[in-house]
C-alpha cells in the first residue's frame, strides 16, 4: 500500500496480510487442496509430516517490516498477521504464531488493534481465554451459507440466528469478534463464485435462475465480448462448469420456480 493511498488519514485502515512465501495457507481448485504454509501436508495421513520454520519466520519479518514502515501513519489501525489458515493447521504452533506476531506489532504500534482469524475453528474450546488480557485483539470469523446443504428460506434464517447466538458465546469467552467476510448468497448459481468457468464438484445444488447477461463492463472490444446468443458454454473448464450459455447467465436459485412446482 502506498501513502497517497491514505490520503489525509482522515479515513481508517487495516492490513489483512498474506505474509507466507510462494504456498497458501489453504490452497484450493477443486477438488484439490493443500495449506504447506508450517510445513508438508500429507493429505492421506492428515497430517503434517515436517514443520517449516523458514517460512513462518519469513512471515513474522513481513509484519515487522509492514509495521516499520506504517507504525505512524495515521491511517493505519491495525493489522490481521494471516488470512484463512485452514483447520488443520497445527493449533499449538499457530498460537505461537499469533503471540510473535503480536508482540512485533505492540513494540512499535502499541495503539493498533491486533485480529487473528479463526482458523475455521470459531469455538470456545479453541480461543476461549486466548490472549486474555491482552488489549486491542479481535477475533476473525468468515460465515458463508452458499455451501450449505439446499433448504428452505426458514433453514437460512434459523442458520443466520444461530450464528448471532455462537458470536455472542464467542465474545463472552474470547473477547470482540469481526465477522470479516459473509455473504447473503445461499447457494452457488452466481456464476463464477468457485472460479473463472469452474465451479466445486456437484455444486450448484439447487435449480438455478438465469437471466440476459450484463453488457461486458470493459466494453465490447474484449475478447469473447459481447456474450455470442448462438453458443453454448464455452471453454476450458475447470473441474466443474459455469459460464454463460445462448446469452443467459445463471444469477441466483430459482425460488419462484420450485414454489410452482410445489403447487404453492
Amino acid at each position: 500500500m502506498h501513502e497517497s493511498m491514505c490520503g489525509d488519514g482522515s479515513s481508517d485502515y487495516f492490513f489483512f496480510l498474506f505474509t507466507y512465501p510462494r504456498d497458501l495457507t489453504n490452497f484450493q481448485h477443486w477438488p484439490i487442496r493443500a495449506a504447506n504454509w508450517m510445513g508438508t501436508f500429507d493429505p492421506r495421513a492428515i497430517n503434517y509430516m515436517d514443520i517449516n520454520h523458514d517460512n513462518i519466520a519469513h512471515s513474522l519479518r513481513v509484519i515487522e517490516k509492514i509495521v516499520d514502515l506504517y507504525h505512524d501513519h495515521p491511517a493505519v489501525q491495525g493489522l490481521e498477521p494471516v488470512d484463512e489458515p485452514w483447520e488443520l493447521t497445527p493449533l499449538k504452533l499457530l498460537k505461537k504464531f499469533y503471540w510473535d506476531a503480536y508482540l512485533i506489532m505492540k513494540e512499535k504500534a502499541p495503539y493498533w488493534k491486533f485480529v487473528i482469524h479463526d482458523s475455521f475453528r470459531f469455538t470456545p474450546e479453541t480461543w476461549g481465554g486466548f490472549m486474555k488480557g491482552c488489549p486491542d485483539r479481535a477475533l476473525d470469523t468468515h460465515i458463508y451459507q452458499a455451501w450449505m446443504d439446499p433448504a428452505d428460506r426458514l433453514t437460512f434464517y434459523n442458520n443466520a440466528c444461530a450464528q448471532k447466538k455462537q458470536i455472542a458465546l464467542m465474545e463472552r469467552e474470547f473477547g470482540p469478534v469481526i465477522v470479516g467476510e459473509w455473504s447473503l448468497a445461499t447457494n452457488n448459481c452466481v456464476m463464477w463464485l468457485n472460479g473463472f468457468n469452474d465451479d466445486l464438484p456437484g455444486f450448484p445444488r439447487s435449480p438455478c435462475k438465469y437471466i440476459a447477461c450484463s453488457e461486458p463492463y470493459m466494453g465490447d472490444e474484449q475478447p469473447g465480448a459481447p456474450v455470442d446468443v448462438g453458443k453454448p458454454v464455452q471453454g476450458p473448464y475447470g473441474t466443474g462448469m459455469s459460464g454463460p450459455s445462448f446469452g443467459i447467465c445463471p444469477v441466483d436459485r430459482d425460488w419462484m420456480t420450485e414454489r410452482y412446482n410445489r403447487g404453492e
